[in-house]
This record gives structure tokens, C-alpha cells and sequence, in this order.
């Protein structure tokens, strides 16, 4: 599939090799290849792949080996050359490449690639390369067990909103579906306006050229850096942060994210990046499971034990319970937890394109087909598929999937090759798939073999001390995305919040707390900030306190709404709100809404 990376079109290959003998000109070169003292024969500055530098460059190379990287700058006409060749500037020890196979230049600003007479043929974007072609970013290459990637041009301005989810959503995909790292570095930028805007540029300034940096808010950067596990990130992310403070009157702070362990989607990783980014520059809260009650802590004890497991896990409970959260728990606590982690919604797609999301396609298997692509399951192998509402999967999708549960094999769309993978199943839904069974919307083969292992997760309403736990920590999160202190919650509150049922649990809890938080500017939160289908909960004995309060505060809104709606006319406004006049009179004086 080809992966677009950005819109120009300079050069960043990434070449992988499956060869273990590939060789390397550059100097020192130890990591899984052989090393040799002769620099680049065929022009290109070799240098570390350390993250950060200086230098600026109009293109470069980053050749891949295992777990080794190097870079090679590529100047205006000079030229890079791919060969088994030992003067070749990546030589590959592999029959199946020529002793000249490929050569990629750049002129005056475009990069082209040709295929030097090789015995085996280079490919751009599966059709052969017969002769120079130029080459734009995304472009895929070829050359017997090497592949290169074209990325783009090292930019030093910030990119917008916009251009940072398009990059940031696409540098997701690659990372995924080639199991490649990915790091996101989240900055918090405190001072002047004109001053952080010179820390953006600053920070710009200073990454590589297949990074990317793109302002998400106001004083907020996110820093995308491609190939860089979040170990080595953390290096980079140090550095970025010091140039950042090179700025006086700034204070930032960073937080760093990563595929798949912060997530394996762009707003999961956004939100690990941006979620607790402090400026006096101590690491923010990390992500944490919270598990006060006895039964969480139990569920997530059920969780890692069936992460010791190959076998399918089906995690039951209702809409906004965390069935999620368990998901990714199954799959941190596993032997494959290095792995890609995915989720897919069956909810969320359309009939027709279930088969293809799942299975992927081959090229020209249907109209706009014009690539091969990976589908889920197999862009899964060696980790974890969260097959999320799985309930909502068609009956025609459902055999199909048991037959890859059975075979643990892949057929893509307009292909005949079984394709073997290795992926552990997760699926989740708040459906009673037994009975979606006996009405015939689920099949009962694939609900035994979905079911070895069921977990079933609490609504939040069986978990109080969960509750106030949660209720803390969005407080914060929710003060801490409005820029304002965090209130405190009243002993009201949370005896408000404890006897609501909430039925959209975590889900709603969430939308609740957020709401009070942006419509309460007192230290404390109050009730009156609740929704008005709280009232209907309150405990019946509380009489004139809370109860009382609560009941008076809904009453003085339907009073106004009443009013404005019929204009102050206040026989009109009794009519609708069902009491007399004289009644509505005196709650008039009452609650202060009129000047008799």
C-alpha cells in the first residue's frame, strides 16, 4: 500500500532489508551488518540516525537493517546507489540485488529513480520500473528483499492544525500497518505569544527531515517522530525542550506517546501527549487503570491472566464501561505487547466495506482498487484486533471471520493466496450475544469460538468507590484543557453523583463532569451544575437540604423557561407549566424573578 507522508516530494527512503548480510559503507557501522572503514562511494554524507541535528540537508536516506538505522544526506545532484556491490552506497550482500541495481538523484529540487539493468527488475508502487521516473513523497520502491520509502523535504516552518491530523493520520497507518515505531512528542508552551511563537520555530529548527512539527492549540506543539521507539524519543524530546527554553519568558513542558503503547489511532495519541503536559517540566500523570473497587481490581486480575493465553477473549458490559480499557490491557499484559495493537469498530462501518477493512484487497480487485492493501487482520499479526461492537458484524462477515479464527489465514479480496497470521483476538460488545443467537442475528459457531475466555466488566454503577475516584481525575483533566485551577467536588456533589444510576457510565460521567467544570467558575463544584435528570434520584429523606435544593433549583429554571417562552405573559406561563396563577405569583417572589 502506498502510504503518503507529505504533500513535496524531496527524499527520505527508508530501506529495509530482510537480509541479515547487509552491508554498509559507513563508517562504524556494527548493528547487525558489517562493518567498514571506506566513506560513501556514490555521494551522500553518512551520518547517525540520532534523532536531532543541526545540519540542514535538502534530502536524505535512511537505510534499515534489523534494528540498525544510518542516514545518508543526499544533495542537489548527487546521487545514491542501491547494489551488491561493495562500492555501492547501500551494498546488500542478497543474490536476488544486482551489483548496480538502483540509483535515486536529486536535480534541482526533484528526486528521480532508475533502475540500473538489474536481473531482477525494481518495482515503483508495484508496476516495474522500466526507465528514470520521477518520485514524489509516499512513493514505494522495490529491489529484490530492500524496500524504500519516499518521504519528503526537512521543513523548518510549523505546520497548522490541519496539515498536522493529515500527517499525524498517516504516519499512524504506516506505523501500524508495517509495524514500524512511531513517537509523539507533546509540548505545552507557557509566555508571551510573540515569544513561544519564536520556541515553535526554535523546535522546528532543530528535528530531522522525516519529522514533523505542527501546532494543535494555542501554545501547544506536537513533534511526530517516525522510526524513533519512545526510548530513544525521550533523548530527542530533552533536547527539544531545551531549545524551547533557549527562548526567555518561556516555559514548556513535554510528554511523550508512542505506537502502540499510548494507542495505535491519532486521538489516542494526542490525547497520551497532551493529557498531562507540565511546564515546570516534571513528567505528567501517565495513563493508569483506576480499580478502587474490589471488583475492578479483580477484572483486571481476569484480564492478565487471560493475557498468559493464546485464546480469544469476548469482554462483555455496557456502553461506556470500559470494555476498551480491558482490551488493552489483555494486550499490554502479553507476550505480544510489543506488537501492533488495533481496534476496529464494526459499528462504524458500512456493509460494503466490512470484507475489504478486515481482509484488504489485491490490486484491481475492484474500481479505485489501484494498490495492494493490508486489511486489519493481517496488519494485526503478531499483536492484538479489538473487534469493538462485534455484535454488529453481518451475518455474511461472521463466517467469514470464523473461518480466520479456524485457519488463522487470510484470503484479500481479488487474491487466491492464503495469507498466514498470527493475531490474537479481542472482541467486545454490550450486546447478550446468546440471545442475539436464539434471534438469529449472531452465529452460534462464532460465539463459541469468540467465548473461551469471557470477561464481563461492572457497570459504574456497581463501582462507587470507582466513581469518586474517576470523578477526581476528570475534574482535573477537564480544568487542565480550560486552563483553570481544578475545583474541588462537594460532599453534595458526589453523594449526587454516587445515587445516579448512570446509565452511560464512564461515557456520561465524562460529558457530566466536563459540563460542570466549564459552567461552575466557584472552587467548588456545585448541584445546581448537574443535569436536571439528577433530581430524580436524590434521596427521598433529605428533606429541606440537598433534595429540597436540588428540586427548588430545577423548579426556578422550568419557571423561566415558561416565562421567556410565553413572552412574561404570566397566565400563559401558569397554563403551561400546570398551576395557577396566584401559584406562580408566589414563586415569582420567591425565587427573585420579578419586581413585585
Amino acid at each position: 500500500m502506498q502510504t503518503r507522508l507529505l504533500s513535496e516530494g524531496f527524499l527520505l527512503a527508508v530501506v529495509r532489508s530482510s537480509y541479515a548480510g547487509t552491508r554498509s559503507p559507513t563508517p562504524g557501522y556494527t548493528d547487525d551488518v558489517a562493518s567498514t572503514d571506506r566513506p560513501p562511494a556514490s555521494g551522500g554524507e553518512t551520518r547517525e540516525d540520532d534523532g536531532i541535528y543541526d545540519a540542514p540537508s535538502d534530502s536524505c536516506v535512511l537505510f534499515r537493517s534489523g534494528s540498525a538505522r544510518r542516514i545518508i544526506d543526499v544533495r542537489d545532484h548527487e546521487e545514491v546507489v542501491l547494489g551488491r556491490s561493495r562500492g555501492a552506497t547501500f551494498s546488500v550482500d542478497d543474490d536476488r540485488v544486482s551489483r548496480r541495481h538502483l540509483r535515486i538523484v536529486c536535480r534541482d529540487g526533484t528526486l528521480f529513480a532508475e533502475d540500473l539493468g538489474s536481473r531482477n527488475g525494481t518495482t515503483l508502487n508495484g508496476h516495474a520500473l522500466d526507465r528514470e521516473r520521477p518520485l514524489q513523497a509516499g512513493d514505494e520502491l522495490h529491489a529484490g528483499p530492500v524496500q524504500i520509502t519516499v518521504c519528503g523535504r526537512r521543513r523548518t516552518e510549523v505546520g497548522d492544525e490541519g496539515e498536522l491530523f493529515r500527517r499525524l493520520r498517516s504516519e499512524v497507518e504506516r506505523a501500524v500497518r508495517y509495524r514500524r515505531p512511531l513517537t509523539v512528542v507533546g509540548m505545552l508552551l507557557a509566555g508571551p505569544s510573540v515569544a513561544s511563537r519564536e520556541a515553535m520555530h526554535r523546535v522546528a529548527a532543530r528535528v530531522r527531515g522525516i519529522d514533523f512539527v505542527g501546532e494543535y492549540a494555542p501554545g501547544e506543539l506536537l513533534v511526530l517522530l517516525p522510526e524513533l521507539d519512545a526510548a530513544r524519543a525521550r533523548t530527542q524530546s530533552d533536547l527539544l525542550l531545551a531549545a524551547a527554553r533557549e527562548v526567555a519568558g518561556v516555559e514548556a513542558g513535554v510528554r511523550v506517546a508512542s505506537v502502540p503503547e499510548s494507542g495505535s489511532d491519532a486521538d489516542a495519541l494526542i490525547a497520551a501527549a497532551l493529557g498531562s503536559v507540565d511546564t515546570t517540566g516534571a513528567p505528567g500523570d501517565e495513563p493508569r487503570v483506576i480499580a478502587e473497587d474490589a471488583c475492578t481490581r479483580a477484572l483486571f486480575d481476569d484480564a492478565r491472566r487471560a493475557a498468559r493465553t493464546h485464546a480469544t477473549v469476548l469482554v462483555l458490559g455496557e456502553t461506556g464501561s470500559g470494555k476498551e480499557l480491558v482490551a488493552a490491557e489483555i494486550h499490554r499484559a502479553s507476550a505480544r505487547a510489543g506488537g501492533p495493537y488495533l481496534r476496529l469498530n464494526c459499528a462504524a462501518l458500512p456493509e460494503t466495506l466490512v470484507e475489504a477493512e478486515l481482509f484488504g484487497h489485491e490490486r484491481g480487485a475492484f474500481t479505485g482498487a489501484d494498490r495492494r492493501r493490508t486489511g486489519y487482520i493481517e496488519s494485526a499479526s503478531g499483536g492484538t484486533l479489538l473487534f469493538d461492537e462485534i455484535g454488529e458484524l453481518p451475518l455474511t462477515m461472521q463466517a467469514k471471520l470464523l473461518r480466520v479464527l479456524e485457519e488463522h489465514c487470510v484470503v484479500r479480496i481479488g487474491g487466491t493466496e492464503s495469507v498466514p497470521v498470527d493475531t490474537r483476538f479481542v472482541a467486545a460488545t454490550n450486546r447478550n450475544l446468546e440471545q442475539e443467537v436464539v434471534a438469529g442475528r449472531f452465529r452460534q459457531d462464532l460465539f463459541f469460538r469468540l467465548s473461551p475466555i469471557t470477561i464481563k466488566v461492572p457497570p459504574l454503577r456497581e463501582r462507587p468507590n470507582d466513581l469518586v475516584a474517576l470523578a477526581h481525575e476528570l475534574v482535573r483533566i477537564a480544568a487542565r484543557q480550560t486552563d483553570r485551577p481544578a475545583p474541588r467536588l462537594s460532599p453534595r456533589f458526589l453523594s449526587a453523583l454516587k445515587r445516579y444510576p448512570w446509565p452511560g457510565n464512564v461515557r456520561e460521567l465524562k460529558n457530566v463532569i466536563e459540563r460542570a467544570v466549564v459552567f461552575d467558575d466557584a472552587s467548588e463544584l456545585s448541584v445546581a451544575q448537574l443535569p436536571e435528570r439528577f433530581a430524580a434520584h436524590e434521596h427521598p429523606t433529605v428533606g429541606g437540604g440537598l433534595m429540597q435544593q436540588r428540586l427548588d433549583e430545577v423548579e426556578r429554571r422550568n419557571i423561566q423557561r415558561a416565562l421567556a417562552e410565553t413572552g412574561g405573559n404570566r397566565t400563559h406561563a401558569a397554563k403551561q407549566l400546570g398551576i395557577s396563577r396566584r401559584a406562580l405569583i408566589y414563586k415569582v417572589k420567591k425565587y427573585g424573578l420579578g419586581n413585585d
